[in-house]
């Protein structure tokens, strides 16, 4: 397959707020280092993307290959906290009021990772199209008026109140050498 190396959510998927245990809170709040949050045991899927990141920052990661255990590992102690993308945690938690979680309010966990649009590997044309139509909604601001705007982004971004949060940013070790991280304009800011 052939990739568009545009991030279509900007990098924000590598944003990471937790989901914890309710009446915890207390025990992130003091936070102020990596290795700080190295001590706490995080849950992820087994075979996630995330979970190769995660390892490689020396984090400590409990893993399940079931999405749903995950919830119910994390009430019942096998694990600390939950890492979920900015858009996640808040309607994961709602959609499971007998269980005792909420979203953890301080920390922010960001590393590189993006979603491309990929086409067949002999489909130059095509690809060129894409990238050209997404480079030009980017240079005329309607890539992030689409963005900004989308129910879930932004609702996403109100109740995660990225800016107010200590940030600990970790390399994914995942990330090919031709991602475009020298172009800001494709990247998320927390500003």
């Amino acid at each position: 397959m052939l990739p568009i190396r545009i991030p279509l959510f900007k990098g924000l998927l590598g944003h990471r707020i937790f989901i914890i245990r309710q009446g915890e809170q207390h025990r992130f709040s003091n936070v102020r280092s990596l290795s700080d949050l190295a001590e706490f045991k995080m849950g992820q899927g087994a075979n996630w993307a995330d979970t190769k990141v995660l390892n490689a920052a020396g984090l400590n990661v409990v893993t399940t290959t079931k999405y749903h255990n995950l919830f119910y590992m994390l009430e019942g102690g096998r694990f600390d906290l939950f890492p979920r993308g900015v858009h996640e945690p808040f309607a994961e938690v709602a959609s499971r009021p007998e269980l005792n979680l909420t979203v953890e309010e301080d920390l922010l966990l960001v590393y590189p990772l993006a979603a491309y649009f990929f086409v067949n590997s002999n489909n130059f044309k095509l690809a060129q199209a894409i990238e050209n139509g997404l480079l030009e909604m980017i240079e005329d601001g309607s890539f992030d008026e689409f963005f900004y705007s989308n129910p879930m982004i932004s609702q996403a971004l109100k109740n995660a109140e990225l800016e107010r949060r200590k940030i600990f940013r970790i390399s994914n070790p995942n990330m090919p050498a031709a991602t475009p991280f020298d172009d800001k304009k494709l990247w998320f800011k927390i500003d």
